[in-house]
């Protein structure tokens, strides 16, 4: 998860990321030095002036436009203050799911999501052999799929925590439980190519 915020923070950010990388003269124990100016490396507890600097460091107008917008929505402003931060992190886990979800439709094959649908309908599991002859389907229809070996197919599966392994078997996760609800839910078309 930390990796998936990572990225998205230096693809949103890259202009600034790029800026200060270019304004950066030299890099020792005591911080950064950028243009003359100094940013210190932090050893102990940081001060308000730092955690605003740290805050702000990469503010654009369209962040700032979204950050305002949700600070003034009329839903929001009914939630007790001491409660803001428990509903904004609700709301920040759910846009982390939903992105993941976003990228594993962007990168999954038809027939994996197949698999995942038959593994949903088998709370035990199925073999690892047993679900091959999904990928072999594929293969079928598109020769070019056969580039990849069945074990990776599979990982992929496994790499996106869609699936979990008991022995010999794999089991749908929660995740892909949760990738079939959302994709359902938003209409997306589960019949693809291969």
């Amino acid at each position: 998860m930390g990796l998936v915020i990572a990225v998205l923070f230096m693809v949103f950010f890259r202009k600034e990321i790029g800026q200060l990388v270019g304004r950066i003269n030299r890099i020792n124990k005591d911080g950064i030095e950028a243009n003359g100016t100094s940013v210190p490396v932090q050893t102990g507890q940081s001060t308000p002036q730092d955690t605003e600097k740290l805050f702000r460091a990469f503010d654009s107008v369209l962040l700032l436009n979204q950050e305002q917008g949700i600070l003034d929505d009329a839903e929001f402003k009914k939630v007790p203050e001491n409660k803001r931060v428990e509903v904004l992190a609700r709301h920040l886990a759910a846009t982390q799911l939903a992105l993941l979800f976003e990228r594993v439709d962007k990168l999954i094959y038809g027939s994996q999501i197949s698999i995942l649908e038959f593994l949903n309908q088998h709370p035990e599991g199925m073999p690892l052999e047993q679900l091959k002859s999904f990928y072999d389907v594929a293969v079928k229809q598109n020769p070019n799929l056969s580039k990849y070996a069945y074990q990776s197919y599979i990982a992929f599966l496994k790499n996106f925590n869609l699936v979990t392994e008991s022995g010999d078997r794999l089991l749908i996760s929660l995740f892909g439980n949760s990738y079939l609800v959302f994709i359902t839910a938003r209409g997306y078309r589960k019949i693809r190519d291969y």
